[in-house]
């Protein structure tokens, strides 16, 4: 399942920026992470901390979302358990 989303990267808890390909764990609920790979738009190389932007999702498990996804909806992001930013979802392709 893609998506596209506005990302917003935290100034916390990430020290170095990084590019189209990423594939932090997004949260969906106590015991559902999902690992998804956000691409960049083209004229863009590497995100900052601090920085939003507009990207594109690619969620790895697929049919576990089912009709889940709302527009609008906002969602964290991580690499363990402290949390790294958050999207809000913009339009589910």
């Amino acid at each position: 399942m893609k998506i596209r989303a506005k990302l917003f990267l935290y100034k916390e808890g990430r020290n170095k920026p990084f590019e189209s390909g990423y594939r932090p764990l997004f949260d969906f609920g106590s015991t559902s992470l999902v690992s998804g790979r956000i691409t960049l738009p083209l004229e863009k190389k590497l995100v900052y901390p601090g920085e939003e932007i507009k990207v594109e999702i690619d969620f790895i498990s697929k049919g576990y979302f089912g009709k889940k996804l709302k527009v609008k909806e906002k969602i964290l992001f991580s690499e363990s358990k402290v949390p790294l930013g958050e999207i809000e979802i913009i339009e589910i392709l």
